[in-house]
C-alpha cells in the first residue's frame, strides 16, 4: 500500500472494491460466529463483480462522501493463520493477503483481494454461513448472489487473475535466516582509525639491517589496508530479502526493486565491500574476484536502487536472495524505502512501504587495536 493509494482510498465510498473498518476482526480465539464475520467479507469481495483490486482498511472509520479518519488499531492478523483458515474452509483457493502498515503514526490493517476465478463458497456450514451460499460484495453491501449472478459468476470463471500469486516481502539475516519484518532497526559502528602517518609498516627487517620493499613478498601497507577496511566494514549492515509466496500458484522469475534516499546513508552491493586486507603484497594489488550476484546496487542522483533477482518461488514456500545488500549510516537515521514486487504471472507490480532505522555506535581504534585486529588477517 502506498501512501498515493491509500489517500486516494480514503476519498472513496464504499463499494465493491473497498470496505472500511473502523476495529480489528476478532479472529484467533474468537467464536465461529466472529470467525464467520471475517470469512463471510473475504468470500463476498472474492465473488463481487468488479474490475480491480478489492481493500478492506482496518482501523478506518468511514466518512461517507468525504475523507475517511484513520483511527488504527493495536493489532493485527497473522496472515499465514488467517490462510490456513480459509484455505480450509472454501470450495477453491482464495487469492488475498493480509499485511499491516503505518500512516500517521497510525497502524493500519489492509485485507487484500485480487481478481480471481469464482464462485468461491463454503461446502459445509460454518457459524452462521450456510453450505453452497455465494455471499457477495454489491456496492456497499453484502449479500446471497442469485442463482443468475452464480451462474454468470461460474461462467466467466478464469477470464481474470488466473495464475495470481500473492507474495509478501521480508529483510532479514541471510546466514541463520532471522526474519525482521519490513521495519528493521539495524546496529552499525562508525570506526576512527589513526591517520596512516601514525601505523607502521609492515614486514620484517633484512638480515644486512636494511628493508627493500620493491624486493620483498611483504605488504608494507597492511597495517594501512587493515585500518581503511575496519573503518568501511563496520559501518554498513548485511541486508538479506526474502519472498514469501502465500498462494497456490508459483510465481515466475520475481524481481525486487528497492529504492532508498541516498541522504546520510551509504547502500552498497557485494561487488563495492572491501576486499580483506593481504601481507601479501601482490595479492593486496589484484582486485578482488568478484563472483555473479542477483544482487546490485546503482545510484541515480538523490537515491539507491537495489535490484534484487530472486527467480521462480514456488506456492507456499519462501525463496531468500543470493546475496544481501549492505546500508549504513555514519549517523543514526530513519527513513521510509519504497518497495516493488514483480513476476511474469503478476498482473500489476505489488508496492509495499517499508523502512529502516540505523542505530550508529562511535568507536576510536589505536594503533595497537588495528595491530591486533591485523592478526586475523595473518
Amino acid at each position: 500500500m502506498t501512501p498515493e493509494l491509500l489517500e486516494s482510498l480514503l476519498y472513496q465510498n464504499e463499494s465493491e472494491t473497498l470496505d472500511f473498518k473502523r476495529a480489528q476482526y476478532p479472529f484467533e480465539k474468537a467464536s465461529h460466529e466472529q470467525q464467520g464475520e471475517l470469512l463471510k467479507d473475504i468470500l463476498a469481495f472474492a465473488n463481487a463483480w468488479r474490475q480491480s483490486d478489492a481493500y478492506i482498511l482496518i482501523g478506518v472509520d468511514e466518512r461517507k462522501n468525504d475523507k475517511s479518519l484513520i483511527v488504527g488499531v493495536e493489532d493485527h492478523l497473522v496472515n499465514r493463520n488467517l490462510q490456513q483458515f480459509v484455505v480450509s474452509k472454501t470450495n477453491r483457493p482464495v487469492f488475498f493477503s493480509y499485511s499491516s502498515f503505518t500512516s500517521d503514526g497510525r497502524e493500519i490493517g489492509e485485507l487484500h483481494v485480487p481478481e480471481q476465478d469464482r464462485p468461491v463458497f463454503l461446502p459445509s456450514d460454518f457459524g452462521k454461513l450456510r453450505a453452497n451460499v455465494v455471499y457477495i460484495r454489491r456496492s456497499d453491501t453484502t449479500g446471497e448472489a442469485s442463482p443468475d449472478e452464480v451462474l454468470r459468476t461460474a461462467s466467466s470463471s478464469g477470464t481474470r487473475g488466473r495464475g495470481q500469486p500473492i507474495l509478501e516481502l521480508e529483510y532479514g539475516n541471510m546466514k541463520d535466516r532471522k526474519r525482521w519484518g519490513r521495519t528493521p532497526t539495524l546496529s552499525v559502528v562508525s570506526v576512527s582509525v589513526p591517520a596512516s602517518s601514525r601505523l607502521p609498516d609492515y614486514g620484517l627487517v633484512g638480515g644486512n639491517g636494511f628493508y627493500v620493499p620493491g624486493l620483498s613478498m611483504k605488504n608494507i601497507n597492511f597495517y594501512r589496508e587493515t585500518a581503511t577496511y575496519l573503518r568501511e566494514i563496520f559501518f554498513v549492515a548485511s541486508v538479506g530479502v526474502a519472498i514469501d509466496n502465500k498462494s497456490t500458484v508459483l510465481a515466475e522469475d520475481v524481481l525486487v526493486s528497492i529504492r532508498i534516499s541516498a541522504e546520510a546513508v551509504v547502500v552498497r552491493d557485494r561487488a563495492d565491500m572491501p576486499a580483506e586486507p593481504s601481507t601479501d603484497q601482490f595479492t593486496s594489488r589484484v582486485m578482488q574476484r568478484i563472483l555473479p550476484t542477483q544482487t546490485s546496487v546503482s545510484r541515480y542522483g538523490e537515491f539507491f536502487e537495489v535490484i534484487v533477482k530472486i527467480g521462480n518461488v514456488q506456492p507456499g514456500t519462501t525463496a531468500w536472495a543470493d546475496h544481501p545488500f549492505f546500508l549504513g549510516s555514519r549517523e543514526n537515521i530513519s527513513g521510509t524505502t519504497i518497495a516493488t514486487i514483480s513476476a511474469n504471472n503478476l498482473r500489476l507490480p505489488k508496492v509495499v512501504e517499508t523502512e529502516f532505522s540505523i542505530d550508529v555506535d562511535e568507536r576510536t581504534m589505536s594503533a595497537s587495536d588495528i595491530r591486533k585486529f591485523a592478526e586475523d588477517f595473518e
